[in-house]
Order: C-alpha cells, then structure tokens, then sequence
C-alpha cells in the first residue's frame, strides 16, 4: 500500500455490512482492501466494474429538493423513501402519500455533483435521483407542474 492515504466515509445497512465482512474474512481480507480493490476496478473499467442498470420500464427523476424537505439531509443514496403530494383544490390543502417505498439512487447539489462524496463540507441538496416506473414518472411529472415546481 502506498504511504499516503485518504479516509472515506460510508453508510451501508448493518446486515450487509456483517455478510460482507464475514466474506472477506474468509478471503484473508480487510474491509479497508476490499474498498480499495474495488476503487482500482473503477479505474481499470472507467465506471463499475459490473452493470448497473435501470429495469425496463424504468425512467430516472431528477426532483427537486431542499435541506429541509431532505429532513437536514438524512436522506442518503440507498435509502427508501415516501413522497407525498400537497397541493389545494378549491382553497383547501390536500396531502396524500403519492408513491411508497422508492429508492434513492443519488443526492445532489445544483451542480450535479454528490453531497456526500466530500467528508468536510457538505453542500446543500438540490435534487433527489431516482428510478420509477413509466406511470408513476406521468404522474410524478403532472403533479410538479401542478405546484409549480
């Protein structure tokens, strides 16, 4: 290993964790070279080293967001969420749980870049990245030009 070295911080449910870990200890090998192994694989495939793709069917939504719609950002890539319309309809608020249970692929800033590669200051989200399928995308959609966003 090199004589410099850099931290990186992750979030990654616990039960992964534990698997993953019992694996590479088998294996003979630490968390810390696994990680590293894989940021190599990046490198040597420009991208991941395994496909990653969006079902058939599927469509990307960009939706915008703020600190305090991402609950001072507790939202992080990988989690489930519920999104939940509001809007009025003849002077009166109306809230309802729209779509349950979508994963979020990606958080990030107005720029485009992910608030949570950097360790020290993390930049304000603009967007939640995620996959839906084609009907719930229309609806989504309808539903932003609805409240003007």
């Amino acid at each position: 290993m090199a004589g410099k070295t850099s931290n990186i911080y992750i979030s990654i449910e616990p039960e992964i964790k534990k698997e993953a870990e019992e694996i590479l200890e088998t294996l003979g090998i630490g968390a810390s070279q696994a990680v590293n192994m894989f940021y190599k694989q990046i490198i040597l495939h420009k991208g991941m080293p395994f496909d990653v793709n969006i079902p058939d069917g599927n469509t990307i939504v960009s939706l915008p967001v703020t600190t305090e719609t991402t609950y001072g950002n507790s939202i992080f890539p990988g989690n489930y969420i519920d999104l939940y319309y509001v809007g009025t309809y003849n002077g009166k608020t109306l809230i309802g749980k729209f779509i349950e249970s979508i994963k979020v692929l990606s958080v990030t800033d107005s720029a485009g870049n992910n608030v949570f590669e950097q360790s020290s200051n993390v930049p304000s989200p603009s967007y939640l990245i995620f996959s839906v399928p084609e009907d719930m995308h229309l609806l989504l959609k309808k539903a932003l030009y609805l409240n003007g966003t």
